[in-house]
């Protein structure tokens, strides 16, 4: 007997990821079924691959199924903190969440965690400006960064060339002070890391972002010794 396959060319994953987006609760079924597949054998990274989320939202789904069983399946609602965002930023949130990630150049099909190259590369750091310029429309922009070959040539050229609003300004070579990001990383290494064994290279990333969850503004601030 012949295996049956689908014929329609309407049909399609992309397609089908976009309905379970936009369907209230159809997302639902696709965690469950990730889950049934990794009680299957598969492996995690495999999974998220074939669903379009990221490695970093099947790792949470894991431990907290692990840690709640069923319950920890469905999203629990949450308070969190008052919005300080105004009215226009929340509207134009609203109209970017609507549309898939992929339109911003990301190579998956659910807001469904951090925005994450696996390595640095040139087209990682276009989308990042991307999102970046989305995200402070007509808004001049100055953004520093180190001398990474990602962050120069041609491709980067021509797209500050089409978008005039972003500039971007190098810190000198052999001047890791100057890079707020390397400031901020020394302290959670000190915070998180010291003296401390993960089991795994997740267990790390969890607790480092979970680490990063707990830092209030002001502290980011004092930290980067910022006003």
């Amino acid at each position: 007997m012949k295996a049956l396959t689908i014929t329609s060319k309407s049909v399609t994953r992309e397609v089908l990821l976009g309905m379970a987006r936009r369907v209230p609760g159809a997302w639902i079924g696709i965690r469950i079924a990730a889950l049934l597949l990794l009680l299957e054998g598969w492996k995690s990274t495999k999974i998220a691959g074939l669903f379009g989320i990221s490695r970093w939202s099947m790792v949470k789904w894991i431990h907290k199924v692990n840690k709640e069983g069923i319950g920890g399946i469905p999203d629990k609602p949450r308070s969190g903190r008052p919005c300080r965002l105004d009215e226009k930023v929340l509207k134009d949130l609203e109209e970017a969440l609507e549309k898939s990630p992929v339109e911003f150049g990301l190579k998956r099909n659910r807001w469904d965690g951090i925005v994450q190259n696996d390595k640095g590369n040139t087209d990682g750091f276009i989308n990042t400006l991307r999102t970046i310029r989305y995200r402070f429309k007509e808004t001049l922009i100055d953004i520093w960064v180190d001398n990474a070959r990602w962050h120069k040539g041609n491709k980067v050229n021509d797209f500050l060339c089409l978008h005039k609003e972003l500039r971007i300004n190098y810190i000198p070579k052999y001047h890791p002070e100057l890079n707020k990001q390397e400031v901020l990383w020394r302290f959670m290494r000190y915070e998180e890391t010291t003296d401390t064994y993960y089991e795994s290279f997740e267990e790390l990333k969890i607790a480092i972002f979970k680490r990063s969850q707990r830092w209030k503004p002001h502290k980011v601030r004092s930290l980067c010794h910022l006003n």
